[in-house]
């Protein structure tokens, strides 16, 4: 672990607790985010692929945190792009959800974790580890049977080639790859 000293001000000044930082991660997010501001000055749209992936998990909180303070200080907007769906979730108020090169589906917050309707990203929101140990057996048997159904119908969610389906509309702010009526199967 580094000295903190010479970016102990700099973090502070993020609202950040400097002791719970290691030396390494602060160095390199604050050098980051000193060349975002150098480079772009006050940008509308920070595209943010996997930015918090490689740091621990404290350190990720934090990071993240700050990101929805300057979000709403700043009114920037994030394309934040992560296989981190805890993550995403806390930080994404629109999702869209890729599978093979394409969107399968693109939807509010809501949209995606409460109404999911594409089997994969079903099969995405049944793999996010759970901490209820109570109900571990449910979610297993609701891994697997969301497993069974991807396996077993993948002709109801991809064309005859495996290549996905255009998308389309099912509400105001929800979209799925689906066949049309005529190429259902």
């Amino acid at each position: 672990v580094m000295p903190l000293e010479p970016y102990a001000d700099k973090w502070r000044s993020f609202g950040f607790d400097v002791l719970q930082i290691n030396g390494n991660d602060m160095e390199q997010i604050v050098a980051a985010l000193d060349e975002l501001h150098r480079r772009t000055g006050k940008p509308k749209l920070i595209i943010a692929d996997e930015p918090v992936s490689a740091l621990d998990l404290s350190v990720q909180a934090q990071v993240l945190n700050y990101m929805k303070k300057i979000q709403k200080d700043l009114g920037i907007s994030y394309m934040f792009i992560s296989h981190d769906l805890g993550v995403v979730y806390h930080m994404c108020d629109n999702l869209a959800i890729m599978h093979r090169g394409k969107f399968v589906e693109i939807g509010s917050r809501d949209d995606i974790y409460n109404h999911p309707q594409h089997i994969y990203t079903k099969r995405l929101l049944a793999a996010i580890p759970q901490v209820d140990v109570e109900h571990r057996d449910e979610h297993r048997a609701y891994r697997k049977q969301v497993e069974k159904e991807f396996t077993e119908n993948q002709d109801k969610w991809y064309d005859k080639d495996g290549k996905v389906y255009d998308l389309r509309q099912i509400s105001e702010t929800h979209w799925v790859a689906l066949p049309d009526a005529g190429e259902e199967k």
